[in-house]
Order: structure tokens, then sequence, then C-alpha cells
């Protein structure tokens, strides 16, 4: 079966032919490829036309001001680890991911936009406060991930649009982990990942954030339940966290698959949460 395929020369061909056709957009594939498998052995099904944007320069590249880290959607996972500027707690979810050959093919952009829910930078990038900045040919738009990813392989992307780049405010945490259960050592999905950080000062916690991945079809983030330990000293919030982790019991709700059961995926990642907790109160 032919399929129409179309490479643009700038930024500016590629959003006015987007208004013109719905295109399939591929950067580096590794997440379409798989999406548009049929059965094993067969040849890739897309239903509407290509558009490669790689290649393109005004969606490769990181910039970074006193305030945010800017990375266009078009950079490889590899290019985010290898970053100085990009949050540590990411390069640990990168690292995670896949191999070194698919960190070099793989896009952020494209993790992001294929929403799927065992994307690891996912949880992450709710947990930074992350936005995304969508464009098409006439519009500019600047969403939050957490309302940009609206469930499992959906988003807030509108007929003509693109992800042209995430935007992470910058912040230094003192403790931080991205923890990932999966059933092999490499190229392994994720059957659920918990992302954590915590600022402790003067025996104060003045910021604690959780996140959890590949449980619900979209990452769980709840600043409600994080503000109960926030400017909390550290006995009062070694006293809060079986408030903290039967509030996140509650946000639970995922399903049995052939990865992994719900009951398993749940428990799992409480345990998680609840070692991290212990352990950062304890280091002060």
């Amino acid at each position: 079966m032919e399929v129409k395929s179309y490479i643009p020369i700038d930024l500016e061909d590629c959003l006015g032919e987007l208004g013109n056709e719905n295109y399939w957009l591929f950067a580096g594939g590794t997440d379409l490829m798989i999406r548009k498998r049929q059965w094993h052995g067969a040849s890739r099904k897309f239903v509407r036309p290509v558009m490669f944007i790689n290649d393109l320069k005004e969606l490769n590249g990181i910039e970074s001001d006193d305030d945010y880290i800017y990375i266009k959607a078009c950079n490889s996972l590899a290019e985010v680890y290898e970053n100085d500027e990009a949050p540590e707690i990411l390069k640990k979810a990168i690292v995670s991911m896949a191999n070194p050959e698919i960190r070099n093919m793989a896009t952020i952009g494209g993790n992001v936009a294929n929403a799927a829910k065992v994307g690891d930078t996912l949880p992450v990038l709710f947990l930074l406060d992350a936005r995304v900045e969508l464009r098409s040919k006439n519009e500019k738009r600047i969403r939050k991930i957490s309302d940009f990813i609206k469930g499992k392989y959906q988003t807030d992307l509108r007929k003509g649009e693109l992800l042209y780049q995430i935007i992470i405010p910058k912040k230094e945490y003192d403790i931080n982990m991205f923890y990932k259960v999966g059933s092999r050592q490499g190229d392994t999905l994720s059957k659920l990942s918990v992302s954590c950080t915590m600022n402790i000062e003067n025996n104060f916690v003045n910021d604690f954030r959780v996140a959890f991945g590949a449980i619900n079809n979209k990452s769980i983030r709840d600043r409600y339940i994080e503000e109960k330990l926030i400017n909390k000293s550290v006995s009062e919030a070694e006293g809060l966290i079986y408030t903290v982790l039967n509030g996140y019991q509650d946000l639970l709700y995922g399903d049995n698959d052939k990865r992994s059961t719900k009951r398993y995926r749940e428990e799992t990642a409480i345990k998680i949460l609840h070692k991290f907790l212990k352990e950062a109160l304890n280091e002060k």
C-alpha cells in the first residue's frame, strides 16, 4: 500500500502543510512504528499520510534562560540526557528507557505527544511542572503538560498543530528518585514508575513532589497531597507518612494486563513511595 509522505524544508513549510492535510508526524519513529504494527512480520499500516520532521532545525536544540530550560520536540532522548542543564530526575528516567540505540533515535517530543501510559518522561514532566508549546500556522499555545495529556494516547493537540517545545522551570532538588519496575533489564516497558523529589531546609520540608506512571491511563500527581508535608518539620512529616500513602492509594486505579496485575502495580508503587519517604526524612 502506498502512503503519501512529505518532507518540509522548514518550520513554516511544515505548519503550512499541516493546515492542509492531516499528517502523522514522524520524528524518531520509535513509538509510531510500534503503534502502527499489525502483527508479527507484517508491514506497518499507515492510513494517513506521513510527514518527516526530525531534520527541521527549528525543532532541534536545547536553550535556557534564568528561569526555564527549553527543549525542542525533536531532540533525541540521548541529547536531553547529555545536556548539562536537563533536570537530574529527567535524566534518570531517560537512561532507564530502552537501549542506547533507541535513545539516540527516540525524541522527547514523540514520547510526550504519543501519550502512552508507559511513557517514562511523562510522570517526571508532570512532577517538574513542565509546559508544552504548541504551534500551528497562525497560532501559538502554551499548556501545562498535565492538561495537554488527556489519557492513554489522548492529547489536546488540535488539527494543524505540532508540539514545538517542552518548557521546564529551573529548580534544584536536594533529593530525587526515579524508580521503574519492568520485566527485563533492557528494553523494558514500565509496569509502573514512581518519581519523587524533596527539599529540606533547616529541618523543614519546603518542597515535596510525587508522580506515578504506567498505572492509570494518565500520569498521577496531586498537589493537595503533596502539601500535607510542605512546611512541616521533619518529625511532623514522619508522622504524616501514612496519611500521604493512603491519599495516593485512593488515586490508583490501574487495570490487569499482560505485564502485571492491578494489585501488584498499586501495592508496589505505594511501597516504593513509602521507602523514599522514610529514607529522605531520615537523611535529615
